[in-house]
């Protein structure tokens, strides 16, 4: 099997960020990429996964919205601050 270069979508040096893992947000403040999520694996059984994809495509809504939406209610449900609480008011994405 023959390797092709994706060199299309590499930056020039001049627009290539000093340290990658910095952002910039919309107000110029800088996160890491660290601190703006943090990345984890969710293992379902396949009866549950077609469930929610089929679900996901009948609501036209990403899947990771019903993940956020479940964890969300099961944190108010044990009295646990939300994600609203939790992020600074921002919404679920």
């Amino acid at each position: 099997m023959k390797k092709y270069k994706r060199t299309s979508m590499a930056l020039a040096p001049s627009e290539a960020p000093s340290n990658p893992a910095i952002l910039q947000d919309k107000t110029g403040e800088q996160e890491t990429a660290q601190q703006k999520t943090v990345n984890r694996t969710l293992r379902l059984p396949p009866a549950v996964y077609h469930l929610l994809r089929n679900l996901s495509h009948e609501e036209v809504r990403p899947m990771h919205s019903y993940y956020l939406e479940a964890i969300d209610l099961w944190l108010t449900k044990r009295g646990l601050p939300g994600f609203a609480e939790l992020d600074g008011g921002r919404e679920l994405t």
